[in-house]
């Protein structure tokens, strides 16, 4: 290929997204191609070739293999996270893996990897030759690769959304790009500034680079199954573990990992980026808030039983706010990373957050997203992922620590819903707040200690509430403004 830019071919045209709407309908062409230009270059960015040597029968013993890996921007602390297939890693020393990125002379060191569990119980026959994996384990090939953070440039990657794991994607467009050995003597981009290459960290390698071209294909999904998807796009061996993408809001969200070429009457495929693979990831990454209810922060170290809990129950189809913890009856949720935009997007840490019913005892129901509907102020649980069920959770870090508990439920959140028009426009963030101003002396003495009061409002920066409980005088307080006596804003995930 002669450009980046024709890498995607005569049929791409630029999002609107990265259009400036206060200019002129007409677009300079010479400004089109330069905006052009920076998307499939940050596209490329963010796909690795991995080189690695083979432990393992699904190749020979100590033989070089190569395959592709790309970064998702997942909210980790520490590292940039690449999504591969697992048969790229599976029964592969740390050291024997290198990772080589196309637009620098750089390759930055792998920190650790994993391997879907599922995957890892694939097995050889008696002839030491692998067998060939069943529907579960294809579904299953997957695994990533955590890279120190340059700390400089915290956030790299496509974006993903839980939700595109849930959503019917068939005859959806989706784009295809990957890297292979090239035959001629260019291998990228070398003029480029290693000082300012957002994945370089002091540890990272200079080992001279394998000889690559890059590789892009468009197509349609032809099959979309719980777990995997297939598509009619051109794909070659050495592929595995490239991205599937696809918009999501105007912006490159990867939906699959590619795994397997078409074979046996079958399309190209890859596994989905979904509620199961992400569950996993999760684990690994040991990101998330896993059962914990959802507590109004109070400054005093009162007893449990003078704290206001969100709960779910059997009478009513709306959350409602509880006095006091009760092991049995308090509402216990996952609360799982669920979007990011790319990092190329103008705030590439807009993460949202779900949160999934965690059940005591058994599977999930099937209604067991939370929505949040800032509209109608009311807190429901429904089975599948829509617009409101997605929160930012916004720490308040201002609070010195001796106003808070010490444990590791000590962090504070606002819980924001994002507002928006009927063009889709974001117009405010609405904060949800819980009171016990209606519960009474009598209400407590009868044991009746829930009350409907769940509901909105707009946030604004730095403002918190800790408010007052009329029924229950001897709990200290904080004084809040008369009109906003009895409102908490800050909630703790509390393990119980």
């Amino acid at each position: 290929m002669d450009s980046d830019s024709e890498s995607y071919g005569s049929e791409f045209e630029l999002d609107p997204a990265d259009r400036d709407a206060s200019r002129d309908d007409e677009i300079n062409p010479e400004e089109e191609e330069r905006l052009k230009l920076s998307k499939t270059q940050d596209r490329q960015k963010w796909i690795q070739l991995l080189d690695l040597v083979s432990l393992t029968c699904e190749r020979k013993i100590g033989e070089d293999k190569e395959g592709n890996g790309f970064y998702v921007n997942i909210p980790h602390p520490t590292h940039h996270v690449i999504f591969t297939a697992g048969h790229n890693v599976v029964g592969v020393k740390k050291e024997d893996l290198k990772i080589y990125q196309a637009s620098k002379n750089t390759n930055p060191k792998p920190a650790e990897f994993y391997v879907s569990a599922v995957y890892q119980k694939k097995y050889a026959d008696e002839r030491g030759n692998p067998k060939k994996a069943t529907q579960e384990q294809e579904e299953a090939d997957f695994g990533i690769v955590l890279v120190e953070k340059n700390l400089k440039y915290p956030y790299r990657g496509f974006g993903f959304a839980l939700k595109l794991g849930f959503d019917v994607l068939d005859q959806a467009h989706f784009d295809f790009i990957g890297y292979k050995d090239a035959d001629d003597e260019t291998g990228g981009d070398d003029d480029n500034d290693d000082d300012n290459d957002e994945n370089q960290t002091q540890d990272q390698s200079k080992d001279k680079k394998p000889k690559w071209d890059a590789f892009t294909s468009e197509g349609k999904c032809t099959a979309c199954l719980a777990n995997q998807l297939e598509y009619e796009m051109e794909t070659e061996k050495g592929f595995s573990g490239a991205p599937v993408i696809m918009p999501h809001k105007d912006r490159d969200t990867a939906v699959a990992i590619h795994n397997y070429g078409p074979s046996n009457r079958r399309k190209s495929r890859g596994t989905r980026i979904n509620e199961k693979l992400l569950n996993e990831v999760y684990g690994w990454l040991q990101i998330g808030f896993y059962d914990k209810a959802l507590q109004a922060s109070m400054t005093s170290l009162g007893p449990l039983q003078e704290r206001l809990y969100l709960v779910f129950t059997p009478d009513s189809n709306h959350a409602v706010v509880r006095l006091g913890y009760d092991q049995e009856i308090v509402t216990k949720f996952d609360i799982l990373p669920a979007y990011a935009p790319p990092s190329n997007y103008g705030f590439p840490n807009d993460f949202r957050y779900v949160f999934r019913l965690k059940p005591a005892l058994g599977n999930p129901p099937e209604k067991r997203w939370v929505l949040w509907n800032a509209a109608r102020q009311t807190v429901s649980l429904t089975s599948s992922l829509r617009d409101f069920c997605f929160v930012s959770l916004l720490e308040d870090k201002v609070r010195k620590r001796v106003d808070l508990e010490e444990s590791r439920d000590e962090k504070v959140y606002y819980v924001h819903v994002e507002m928006k028009n009927d063009q889709g426009e974001s117009t405010e963030l609405k904060e949800l707040r819980m009171r016990a101003a209606d519960l009474t002396e009598s209400d407590i003495v009868l044991d009746s200690l829930e009350t409907s009061e769940v509901f909105f409002e707009r946030h604004k920066r730095g403002k918190f509430l800790f408010g007052k409980i009329p029924c229950m005088p001897t709990v200290l307080n904080k004084p809040a403004i008369q009109r906003e006596e009895f409102d908490f804003n800050l909630f703790r995930f509390y393990s119980g």
